[in-house]
């Protein structure tokens, strides 16, 4: 009798552990597919704080995007309104859930994606070396995901907290000051050679395409002077994307003497990504291509904008 109520009472406790994650599980999965559900979470929570129905131009991608682009400093010099909805090494499965999410409160003009992150894996399969707990997290979300309890249940440190409201003030741009040259010459020598995107990149691309277009946004690919990233091989795969779907594609590699990049002084970390100075460069030159080839409003006489003025004077930057 004692060893039936053993049994009675471990089946019992077992049945309510599996229904307890089972729940846990329903509560902390994303919604969509998510790969890194804490960034994600992050951005889309500060970018919401963004009044309704007042960006026009929303930038999507990697760590590039937030090098690169400086949505205060287009207010300033063309009076575009613009977000940067980077994240460090942002996969197009995360990509795709912040636009999603991002377009529950704004209605774009356009959305620029940055397009380094197409030639990294672009799906939400976990990188966990126990193979056995990969599979059990099919199931179980809750272990795929538990990562959000630090989330949910932690209170931010200070220097963290303010780190991150500074960059929501700059509408998604991190001021980085660091100089590291770059002195490895030539990296865009013209080449028929091509670089396949990353395993589901397409897939990926192609969800983010139809959802602008179903939302009437145009798309257009962007691609940031990147010698340590960037080859042509690279560039020729996107420009047969985008002529293959009608979409516009820049790649600035190519116009590094237009917007006159000094790579002894413009990048933080020898090629990869710009600095403030080079950033000051690209956004000069990419708010004027945005201006001349797209028919986007000079919002700064607007009363509705006024605290795009109060950001500028608030951000800590000179242009």
């Amino acid at each position: 009798m004692d060893r039936v109520k053993k049994i009675a009472g471990g089946t019992i406790f077992l049945s309510g552990l599996v229904l307890i994650l089972i729940l846990l599980s329903a509560l902390m999965t994303p919604r969509g597919e998510v790969y890194n559900i804490i960034d994600v979470e992050k951005k889309t929570s500060y970018f919401s704080k963004e009044a309704k129905d007042t960006i026009d131009v929303i930038i999507i991608g990697d760590s590039e995007t937030y090098s690169a682009f400086n949505p205060l400093q287009m207010w300033k010099e063309q009076g575009i309104t613009s977000y940067v909805c980077g994240t460090h090494a942002q996969r197009l499965c995360d990509t795709l859930s912040i636009l999603e999410t991002s377009l529950e409160t704004q209605s774009p003009e356009l959305v620029v994606l940055e397009t380094n992150c197409l030639f990294r894996y672009a799906g939400v399969k976990p990188e966990l070396s126990d193979r056995t707990l990969y599979e059990v997290s099919q199931y179980l979300p809750v272990f795929k995901y538990h990562n959000r309890w630090k989330q949910a249940f932690s209170v931010m440190n200070p220097t963290e907290q303010k780190k991150l409201e500074k960059e929501h003030l700059r509408k998604g741009f991190k001021l980085r000051t660091d100089v590291v040259p770059y002195t490895g010459g030539e990296w865009m020598n013209e080449s028929d050679k091509r670089k396949a995107f990353g395993e589901k990149a397409e897939e990926y691309l192609t969800k983010i395409y139809e959802l602008c277009k179903k939302q009437d946004i145009e798309l257009v690919l962007v691609t940031t002077p990147a010698p340590d990233n960037w080859t042509y091989a690279k560039h020729n795969s996107v420009s047969d994307w985008a002529d293959e779907n009608d979409v516009k594609y820049l790649d600035m590699n190519l116009n590094v003497n237009e917007i006159q990049i000094d790579w002894a002084k413009d990048t933080r970390d020898g090629g990869d990504h710009l600095n403030f100075t080079g950033a000051k460069k690209l956004t000069a030159y990419f708010g004027s291509y945005l201006k001349d080839n797209f028919d986007l409003t000079d919002h700064r006489q607007d009363e509705i904008y006024s605290s795009w003025n109060e950001d500028l004077k608030n951000c800590g930057m000179k242009f």
